[in-house]
């Protein structure tokens, strides 16, 4: 049987079978290398883009356009020498038209003479007794080319036959406008910017922009670039030059493509470092984006041929664009005075926070530039440390709080010694609430020491400076990371029926946001958002009252001022009806339109019985030497209470959540029955960036506190039978993502200027048995915070 003695061929091994197949297997090998290397020469040979100098056009017919492609620098200058006598012939009115235009013909058969008959010969019907001129010259076209006719009286006799040669010549004219465009699209002028002999560029440019009628703002048909952007292609630098003194307003004229990209981001693509600096002498704005957002770093060096050259050029443009323009990088500003609160024992909220975050800062490598801590990706160089900034001034203090609240931190200031004391229930007593709402001694979470009132001074000071460096450009993006935070200081520091101050002093955020509002003419809106895991009820109080005192000076006074500020809150929340854990601060529960506060209250984890199971009910040994977290569970833990007594809030559990959605918009139904992580991040990105593109801030400010994140302090929830649950279980990432949506969202509002933010909760976790709290949750997520900060374009694929 064949096919038996086939099949039993086959499976005997066969030596010349192998090497035959080994054979093909080392030319298939060969092929694919010599397809990697054709695929690589295609590459280049693509990016080696045609330029409007080496386009292909009708030399004969662009003679123009094709002596600046050759750099025919003579050439130029001679066309545009007779084309300028040309243009001022053209404009001098004839002697003899000058003087017929007075003349009419009254007797009937008057004899014409033969210029006047050539000329009514072309079309003008010459009837007796009419009166002369004919119908205006402008209205008279010729037939073939379709070209307005301007009759020389005096030579119309002599042109008989000669059809045919004026009309090359009309075409000859008509193409060899300074300004006119060959027939790739492209105007001399880009012609001449994109050459590759420097030299003659800048010769040719210069020639150019001699003449009168020259358009320096006309784009090429095809790419959308025009003049100034070709050189920066090219990086022809001397040309920019020639180009921006002859029109400033270039330096950041945006071209016609699909990125509206400016100048800088085009030499910035194409890695040259040599224009940037032409830019940079003359002003540009660097902090421009593109029509995605994207800033000018995002796309360094991309447009090189080969990934070789990108790769190569990418590290150096990013480098000297830093460098160059240090107001690209994030400023983080920071003092020593903020270390100097303290409190009269272990506390969460303690100075190690600030060193936690800083270390984690400088572990970026020098050589790698990337910050392991993060997860890569974020460099050193994007950022600077500067403590150069005052303490703020009692007037800017003044814009958020009452003059007694100020006077009361005064005195402490004075009369406080060596031995820390109770802020929360000095300040309830000085307000003259009734004994059975002043907080217990024992129980504090706030505390004032010697070196209070100069870190919060200098933590308020820190979001003055920073709001003034965004105003001037001086800073794109600030983070403030400075203590002790301030987002539940409200006009009288703890907000009415609000049970703690909740580590908060004076409100860093209002008190940036009123100097902005009220101190920086160009400065109209703010818009203040809020993503610390407690509800910021103190900022809340603060904004809610400014804008209804604006309102009612505006009623008063007839004022013409819409200054504004926005304030909003995404935060945790929940009223401890099913769950028995109510949360701090209890507030956050609805939106106020009319005040312009917008709150998005996130169902916690524990809603649906989703629970960590890393997070037990267990005796620790840190639990007797400090308080628990700050406003989440407010929590007082010391040697003689080892239970956890809860403080209130309330907000959102399928109820609640009902009750956001109003007038500032309404949730999904999905929403309503998601929970923890998944809601926070969908709210995110549903409610707060339409909001934020919706207000249109100059200024966005950022609460950004940290408690949100998975085992931190902040995201637990203590129920009546002690156990602790987690609330919302952020990531690193999350706070990456959720920074970055802002920072786009603020980004591609028109008159943004930037972004401040500044540090509020966030202290770490437990389980670290007998060493005290882990401070790398807190140091991770802030990193993360600032790594989204400076994202110089926002990938929208890495995220959900």
């Amino acid at each position: 049987n064949e096919e038996e003695e086939e099949e039993e061929y086959l499976l005997v091994p066969n030596e010349d079978h192998e090497e035959i197949v080994g054979t093909q297997i080392a030319f298939s090998a060969r092929e694919e290398e010599a397809a990697e290397e054709e695929e690589e020469e295609t590459e280049e040979e693509q990016h080696a883009a045609i330029t409007p100098a080496t386009a292909n056009r009708n030399k004969e017919k662009f003679r123009l356009h094709q002596m600046c492609a050759d750099g025919d620098v003579r050439g130029v200058h001679a066309w545009l020498r007779r084309n300028c006598a040309f243009q001022s012939n053209k404009n001098k009115k004839p002697a003899i038209a000058k003087k017929m235009e007075t003349t009419t013909i009254t007797k009937k058969g008057k004899a014409l003479s033969s210029s006047v008959k050539k000329f009514f010969a072309s079309g003008t019907p010459a009837a007796t007794g009419q009166t002369w001129p004919p119908p205006p010259v402008k209205e008279i076209f010729d037939s073939k080319t379709g070209r307005k006719l301007t009759p020389d009286l005096e030579n119309a006799a002599n042109d008989d036959g000669d059809d045919e040669e004026n009309d090359k010549e009309n075409d000859k004219e008509k193409n060899e406008d300074v300004n006119g465009r060959d027939d790739n699209g492209n105007t001399p002028l880009a012609i001449a910017s994109a050459l590759s002999v420097r030299e003659a560029s800048a010769s040719i440019t210069e020639a150019l922009l001699s003449n009168e009628h020259i358009d320096v703002f006309g784009f090429c048909d095809g790419d959308g670039f025009n003049a100034v952007h070709w050189a920066c292609k090219i990086g022809n630098s001397k040309t920019l030059e020639i180009l921006l003194t002859h029109e400033q307003s270039l330096v950041d004229f945006r071209a016609d493509d699909l990125k509206c990209s400016t100048p800088a981001m085009v030499a910035s693509k194409y890695a040259q470092l040599e224009c940037l600096s032409v830019l940079k002498a003359f002003r540009c704005n660097i902090n421009m984006r593109d029509i995605y957002g994207n800033s000018i770093l995002y796309e360094c060096a991309s447009e090189l041929g080969t990934l070789k050259e990108r790769s190569k050029w990418h590290s150096k443009t990013r480098k000297f664009l830093l460098d160059t323009f240090p107001e690209l990088r994030v400023a983080i500003l920071h003092h020593a005075d903020c270390g100097d609160h303290v409190s009269v024992r272990p506390h969460q909220e303690s100075p190690d926070r600030i060193v936690a975050i800083l270390k984690a800062l400088e572990s970026a490598s020098e050589e790698k530039s990337a910050l392991k801590a993060s997860g890569g990706g974020f460099f050193k160089d994007e950022f600077h440390l500067d403590d150069s900034f005052m303490e703020a001034d009692p007037e800017d203090v003044l814009r958020a709080h009452t003059e007694d609240y100020v006077a009361t931190l005064a005195e402490l200031g004075e009369a406080v010694g060596d031995t820390p004391i109770a802020f929360t229930p000095f300040v309830q007593t000085k307000r003259g609430l009734p004994p059975r709402k002043i907080k217990p001694v024992a129980n504090s979470d706030t505390f004032w020491s010697s070196g209070t009132l100069r870190a919060a001074s200098r933590a308020a000071g820190a979001a003055v400076e920073a709001v003034k460096r965004v105003a001037e450009g001086r800073n794109r993006h600030v983070f403030c990371c400075v203590r002790p935070p301030g987002h539940h200081a409200g006009l009288e520091g703890a907000t009415e029926n609000a049970v703690s101050s909740g580590f908060s002093i004076v409100n860093n955020a209002m008190i940036g946001a009123l100097h902005a509002l009220e101190s920086i003419d160009s400065i109209q809106k703010v818009f203040v958002i809020d993503f610390d895991v407690h509800h910021g009820n103190g900022t809340e109080e603060i904004a809610r009252s400014w804008t209804n005192r604006q309102k009612r000076e505006r009623m008063q006074s007839s004022s013409s001022s819409h200054k504004q500020v926005f304030f909003c809150s995404i935060h945790l929340g929940d009223d401890g009806v099913r769950s028995g854990i109510e949360f701090y601060p209890n507030t956050g529960l609805k939106d106020d339109p009319l005040g312009n506060c917008l709150n998005v209250a996130i169902a916690p984890l524990w809603a649906n019985g989703i629970e960590d199971k890393r997070i037990r009910t267990r005796k620790r040994h840190f639990d007797e030497q400090t308080t628990s977290s700050e406003e989440n569970n407010e929590t007082t833990i010391n040697a003689t209470q080892d239970t956890t007594t809860t403080t209130a809030n309330a907000t959102t559990t399928t109820t609640t959540t009902m009750m956001m959605n109003g007038a500032m918009g309404a949730e999904s139904a999905s929403t309503m029955n998601e929970t923890g992580r998944e809601a926070w991040m969908k709210a995110v990105k549903e409610r707060i960036v339409p909001a934020i593109r919706a207000f249109g801030p100059n200024i966005l400010i950022i609460s950004a506190g940290f408690d949100a994140a998975e085992t931190d302090l902040g995201n637990v929830g203590v129920d009546r039978r002690g156990e602790r649950k987690p609330g919302v279980n952020l990531t690193p990432k999350d706070y990456e993502e959720m920074t970055a949506r802002l920072v786009e969202a603020v980004e591609s509002c028109p008159e943004a200027k930037g972004v401040v933010s500044i540090l509020e909760g966030g202290y770490g976790s437990y389980d670290v048995g007998d060493s005290g709290l882990d401070r790398n949750i807190l140091a991770k997520c802030c990193v993360s915070h600032i790594k989204g900060l400076s994202s110089f374009g926002f990938d929208k694929s890495t995220y959900r």
